[in-house]
């Protein structure tokens, strides 16, 4: 029972981190249609950027306001210059693919370029561990959760009680007819591609005192955020929730009751024969079925 709690533990904990990158990526591609492999070095941007200013003697607190105002920067900046051309001229949605890939193995080099090997890491927010049923929770786990659950509840009262929100969903379902009504859908893109950002870097630094961050984790989270995406469905916020908790789950379970060195392997393994199972993901629409809507 106590090696079960553990599992628990630790599956809900990197669940959550793979809801926030899956949740970005289902934001972006909901608004553009473009599957955003640039995702995980949101991620570890964030978290790099609140353990250097951390570093540098800021505050805990301002350190990681700091970092995902830059996060979201970044993105912004990114969004301008490298998508919103393409975007806005309606080029292939391959090549907007292409473009985000290539944007995470840049942001990538960066990333190794101006902090090098050595991972970085944050201290725990608190130092409270309560102990449940045998199993002692870590400190920052609770942050995770909280944090993870905060923001998921901040991204749904965003999209269903405020009008920008309604504006999202609008450009999501119905683009031109969304345009008609004064409604912009490459200012909401751009919205989009900063939301994924900052969803991303909050995941970085909540999960940086646990784990630590460096630039070998880019190409994992980004990897991950999008299959969890898949897995749950890229049209469904519940999917992308659902999808990073059942992968979190996956890893956590492999990895306690059948081997550590290849829980990820077989974690994949086993979600990749869902997903050819059920190619639109737990929650997505079937084909036939969005031909008859």
């Amino acid at each position: 029972m106590e090696q079960l709690g553990w599992v628990l533990v630790s599956g809900l904990t990197m669940g959550a981190i793979y809801t926030l990158v899956a949740l970005g990526v289902v934001i972006v591609f909901s608004i553009t249609k473009i599957l955003n492999l640039a995702a995980g070095a949101f991620l570890v941007l964030g978290a790099l950027l609140a353990a250097t200013f951390y570093e540098l003697g800021f505050p805990l607190l301002l350190s990681v306001v700091l970092a995902l105002i830059i996060d979201c920067a970044i993105a912004a900046i990114l969004w301008l210059c490298f998508l919103y051309y393409p975007y806005s001229t309606r080029v292939p949605e391959w090549t907007l693919l292409l473009i985000t890939a290539t944007l995470g193995i840049v942001l990538t080099g960066i990333i190794y370029i101006a902090w090098g090997t050595t991972p970085r890491a944050l201290p725990y927010f608190t130092d409270f561990s309560p102990t449940v049923a045998g199993v002692t929770i870590p400190p920052q786990t609770l942050w995770i959760w909280g944090g993870a659950v905060l923001a998921v509840g901040g991204l749904f009262f965003v999209f269903h009680r405020t009008l920008l929100g309604k504006a999202l969903r609008a450009v999501s379902m119905r683009p031109l007819a969304a345009r008609q009504f004064g409604i912009n859908p490459d200012h909401m893109a751009l919205l989009s591609f900063v939301l994924a950002a900052l969803l991303g870097g909050i995941g970085g630094v909540l999960i940086v005192p646990l784990t630590t961050a460096s630039f070998t984790m880019v190409l994992g989270m980004s990897v991950k955020g999008a299959l969890a995406a898949m897995l749950g469905g890229m049209d469904r916020f519940n999917g992308a929730i659902t999808g990073g908790l059942v992968l979190g789950m996956a890893e956590s379970f492999a990895g306690g009751y059948v081997s550590a060195e290849f829980m990820e392997a077989i974690a994949l393994a086993l979600l990749t024969i869902i997903l050819l199972l059920r190619p639109e993901g737990i929650f997505g629409i079937r084909e036939e079925e969005y031909c008859r809507k």
